[in-house]
Parts: C-alpha cells; sequence; structure tokens
C-alpha cells in the first residue's frame, strides 16, 4: 500500500519527443513497443511552421501526452497514475531556493547561496551580467523570506512562552488554594508548635 503522494520526478519516464529526436519514431508507425508487450499508439499533429509532432495516446484515457510515466509495470499519462510533481508539495522559500539555484547552474556557479559569482569563461559579458542581476533578484527573495519567516517563528516562540507561563501560573495557584480547602498551610504561613521544640 502506498502512502502519500507520488511524485514524478521519481518514476521512469517515456519522452516521446526524445525518441523521436533519436530517430526511434518513424512516421508510417502508429505504434511504439515498450518492452513490455503492451504497443503505445502514436498520433502526429501538424506544427504551424511546417513538419510533424508525435504525441503518445495514453492506454488508460486515449488523451495526448508528451510523457508516459512508468508504475505499476504499464505506462499511461500523469493524471491516470495520479502523480503529482514535487515542487506542488514545496514551500516559498524551497520554491525560490531552486530558483535561484537553477539561474546559479547556467552561471556554472556552486549552489550555495553564500558562495559569490564570478564569470565563466567563454560567457559574454551581456549575458552574464543578465544572468547575474536575475540570480541576485532570486537570492534577495529567498533572505527576504528567510526574515518573514524568523520574525514569524520568533512571534510564535513569544506567544507560547507567556502561555507556558500563564499556565503553569494557574496551576499553582490551583494547587495553592487545594491547600488551603484540605487544611494545610504553606511554609511560610505555619506557625511552629512550642511543645514540639526540643
Amino acid at each position: 500500500m502506498h502512502l502519500g503522494p507520488r511524485f514524478v520526478e521519481n518514476c521512469p519516464s517515456l519522452e516521446v519527443n526524445r525518441l523521436h529526436r533519436f530517430g526511434a519514431l518513424q512516421t508510417q508507425r502508429v505504434s511504439a513497443d515498450t518492452g513490455l508487450g503492451c504497443p503505445i499508439r502514436i498520433e502526429w499533429t501538424p506544427c504551424y511552421f511546417g513538419g510533424r509532432r508525435p504525441w503518445f495516446l495514453c492506454p488508460d484515457c486515449g488523451r495526448r501526452a508528451a510523457k508516459l510515466y512508468l508504475v505499476g509495470g504499464t505506462y499511461a499519462c500523469r493524471q491516470c497514475h495520479g502523480l503529482v510533481y514535487r515542487s506542488q508539495y514545496s514551500d516559498e522559500i524551497a520554491r525560490a531556493i531552486s530558483r535561484a539555484q537553477r539561474i546559479r547552474r547556467q552561471l556554472k556557479a556552486s549552489t550555495n547561496l553564500t558562495v559569490p559569482v564570478s564569470r565563466p569563461k567563454r560567457m559574454h559579458r551581456t549575458t552574464f551580467l543578465r544572468l547575474r542581476r536575475r540570480a541576485e533578484e532570486a537570492e534577495c527573495l529567498v533572505w527576504q523570506l528567510f526574515g518573514l519567516r524568523l520574525r514569524r517563528l520568533d512571534r510564535l516562540r513569544g506567544a507560547l512562552e507567556r502561555r507556558i507561563k500563564r499556565t503553569v501560573n494557574k496551576c499553582h495557584h490551583e494547587v495553592v488554594g487545594m491547600g488551603t480547602e484540605i487544611g494545610c498551610q504553606p511554609q511560610a504561613t505555619r506557625q511552629r508548635n512550642p511543645s514540639l521544640v526540643l
């Protein structure tokens, strides 16, 4: 039994455009053999500027798909398998970090946001400046979101400390009240019995 969402990134896939680019598809064929004994139908649609584009037809629902995913021994589209993208389950900070790291990879730089970026060899200066500006904007957004998160956590910590203090005071007053009800007095107000003194 599978618990939680299945992510697209964890499933093997067939991409029709990659197969077409490597010449694995022939225009006269209407199906592709997957090696699992289930041929997949292919549909060709005309492009605006000439040529034709191939599509897989999902074996389950019959919809066009550029990618089919292998789950449980069968190929089907993302919707039929109920697959989701990992970014759909990421918070705002994680998405901002991955955006900044993606721009840094274009610059052939470290994905560590604290390491400065330098111009790689053979990259035009205007391209480098444009990408560096985009990287700086993305990193600035990351640090702003971190600051907001830290301020929010600080407010929550203060509220939690106040709540704990109120609960402790309330429990202390209840314990003292119970002691007075059964005839016990606090240590400070208790009188010493002179007959017990040796």
